[in-house]
């Protein structure tokens, strides 16, 4: 999925940017920019369909901006879960959004952070289903992680992952 005409709806626009295409191999070792120490993440969402309607990466370092993005993924839950808590006087969250896809076999994950002399790198990794068979449906998958509060740069780097090829 190409995001180069995508915009973020104005209210997330602070924190938020488009997700963007990626064709580096899962398996393919980290460049040397990436390199550095491992910042402990905890997951604190991970969902397979939500309502954004477009992939996103979001640094949230504010209650205010996450109960914004929370309202944006939950918009289309008739009885949405209350905002998971953060405490954001010692943490942030980084969220990777896949964006709709028109059918199940997609996912989206943050698999590494790590702290470098330049900021902080979060690893993404996107994974298609490859030629498997998969259900009908939109999915549109999110995966938000919580990690120590830091006022400094931080900077996604996207892997992507094709399923087996099923028809052999």
């Amino acid at each position: 999925m190409d995001t180069a005409g995508v915009q973020v709806p104005p209210e997330l626009s602070a924190f938020c940017r488009p997700g963007t295409r990626s064709l580096r191999p899962a398996g393919a070792p980290p460049t040397a920019l990436e390199a550095g120490d491992s910042v402990p993440a905890q997951d604190v969402y991970r969902e397979k369909l939500v309502y954004l309607g477009q992939p996103v990466r979001c640094v949230v370092r504010r209650h205010e901006e996450w109960a914004a993005l929370w309202s944006a993924i939950t918009r289309g839950v008739t009885l949405a879960p209350p905002v998971p808590p953060v405490d954001f006087g010692t943490r942030m969250v980084l969220v990777a959004g896949m964006g709709p896809h028109p059918s199940t076999g997609y996912g989206i994950g943050i698999t590494g952070v790590r702290r470098t002399e330049n900021g902080i790198i979060a690893t993404v990794l996107r994974y298609t289903p490859g030629l498997c068979p998969v259900g009908m449906g939109i999915t549109e998958p999110l995966h938000a992680v919580g990690i120590p509060r830091e006022e400094t740069s931080v900077e996604f780097v996207e892997r992507i992952s094709y399923g087996p090829d099923c028809l052999e």
